[in-house]
């Protein structure tokens, strides 16, 4: 949309009031001055019912519609249904509900060579909507389908050589998805981790799982697992 001056003025003249006392005369708008706004802002109206009205915010009760004179607020809607349809996650007129948490957890044993469910008792960050971390597993709550990010740390260390193969994995549903491993060769200390983005409809369960290979029985001296939805299907 171009600046129209005041008619018969210079290009990008200013709009002058006029005043009968000393003979200043005012500024003759021109056509184009009132017909391309309202064009404009027609056409923002239409394209957002066209591309993004079930995103519109309706604050007094009327749906986002065609360009109308009973609606003063369809400009609004419209900027807001088309920033929400642009951002990723966004459901409502205000920025999105982080979804997500991050769980903690020291000591936990795990016999060598076994693939064993990761516990936590301690929980950070736990945003929770209609999914829920509880059991030590996340379970997808309705609305809440979509990419998430899936993280898993565990960190081992002896009191003497011996620690070899150790990973973190992710289940979804029982069936191993993610997993990040390490070989340290004998080391005393060993720590695995991953961190990926995984697409989990409502109803997935994820669970977490460490493994060790020391030839005995040891302690996690750190383990943590994080979920956080990052793009609503």
């Amino acid at each position: 949309m171009k600046y129209q001056q005041p008619f018969g003025a210079a290009a990008n003249a200013p709009y002058v009031n006029g005043n009968p006392a000393t003979g200043t005369a005012g500024s003759i708008p021109p056509a184009a001055s009132i017909e391309h706004p309202q064009r404009e802002l027609d056409h923002l109206i239409a394209y957002a019912v066209a591309n993004a009205a079930a995103r519109a915010a309706l604050s007094n009760g009327i749906a986002l519609g065609a360009p109308s004179e009973a609606d003063l607020q369809q400009v609004r809607k419209a900027l807001q249904a088309m920033f929400l349809e642009k951002v990723v996650g966004a459901t409502t007129d205000k920025a999105p509900k982080l979804i997500g948490f991050r769980g903690a957890f020291q000591g936990q044993g795990y016999a060598t060579s076994v693939n064993t469910q990761m516990q936590f008792s301690v929980l950070q960050n736990n945003l929770s909507g209609t999914s829920n971390f509880s059991s030590n597993q996340l379970t997808v709550g309705a609305g809440e389908g979509g990419i998430w990010l899936l993280g898993g740390f565990i960190q081992f260390v002896s009191g003497s050589a011996g620690l070899a193969f150790t990973s973190v994995s992710a289940r979804v549903n029982g069936t191993q998805q993610l997993i990040g491993g390490a070989n340290p060769g004998s080391q005393l200390s060993s720590y695995a981790n991953f961190c990926e983005p995984f697409l989990l409809p409502p109803g997935d369960v994820v669970t977490w799982f460490g493994f060790q290979q020391s030839g005995s029985t040891t302690p996690a001296n750190n383990q943590t697992a994080s979920a956080y939805l990052v793009s609503a299907a």
